[in-house]
């Protein structure tokens, strides 16, 4: 038994994979110029605010991860990825942009060794260790596939409204949110 809910980690960590893309980026730019007085300047503001925030966020949080634990820093980078969308989609000023780029990087840089150290950890439990690179590998290419049609769907819902592709992506936020705490 405790094999099989070892085991269910492998399908939520692809769940938490997938649930973290941001199929909204390629339409954020052009809903930030549809704000009063918004500039091309400010967006490169926000985004190397964004970036650079992943950068000073990555060395730490593996360090928070080893300490607090992995699920428990997964969770976190789940509730920053919330709270980011929230950001996006309240906004009306550069502020929440920025706010949203900074809460981005902190929870991209929260999963990129925790990801794969939970995994990693579930396969030594599950005394498949040696599976652990074509683990990965299936988890990411299948990602990478269903990542397809969310970004070919992500204009016409804009085309809807400008807003709706980032309040889906809240809805998509708290599903991997409740699949992150579910994992064992």
């Amino acid at each position: 038994m405790m094999d099989l809910r070892l085991n269910s980690n492998i399908w939520k960590l692809f769940i938490n994979q997938l649930t973290q893309k941001r199929y909204y980026i390629p339409i954020l730019s052009i809903f930030f110029l549809t704000l009063p007085d918004a500039t091309a300047k400010q967006i490169g503001l926000w985004s190397g605010i964004g970036f650079l925030s992943e950068f000073l966020f990555e060395i730490p949080s593996g360090y928070i991860s080893d300490k607090i634990g992995h699920k428990k820093t997964l969770i976190l980078s789940k509730i920053f990825m919330l709270l980011a969308s929230i950001f996006f989609v309240i906004e009306n000023s550069l502020i929440y942009f920025i706010l949203g780029a900074v809460f981005t990087s902190l929870s991209y840089a929260s999963q990129s060794g925790t990801r794969p150290a939970f995994l990693h950890e579930t396969l030594v439990s599950l005394k498949s260790e040696k599976y652990f690179i074509k683990t990965s590998s299936k988890i990411s290419a299948k990602v990478a596939l269903l990542s397809i049609p969310f970004l070919i769907i992500i204009p016409y819902f804009a085309k809807i409204n400008i807003r709706l592709p980032l309040v889906l992506s809240i809805i998509i936020d708290v599903i991997g949110l409740l699949v992150v705490i579910s994992l064992i």
